[in-house]
């Protein structure tokens, strides 16, 4: 994307239930919400529909939860999980 603008959007909105179908952003879209917040990686999809590419997931809370030991661990899995709704 060559876009010098993005957009924050929280990922524990269900757009629909707010009211928003969708709209077509040509920037990436950071979406806190993730993890300790409530959105799980399947919910990437569902929340930010044909946008979804467009997503930077942003977890950080229950994954610096693990602790220093197991934070390598963690980190993997998840990134498996987030790559795996993404279809890679």
């Amino acid at each position: 994307m060559g876009s010098s603008f993005g957009f924050v959007i929280g990922a524990t909105v269900v757009w629909g239930e707010a009211g928003i179908s969708s709209f077509a952003p040509a920037a990436p879209i950071l979406a806190p919400g993730f993890g300790a917040q409530g959105a799980a990686p399947a919910d990437l999809r569902p929340r930010f529909g044909p946008m979804a590419d467009a997503v930077i997931a942003s977890e950080s809370r229950s994954i610096l939860s693990a602790g220093p030991d197991d934070l390598a661990d963690v980190v993997a899995a998840r990134a498996a999980e987030y790559l795996e709704v993404a279809g890679v």
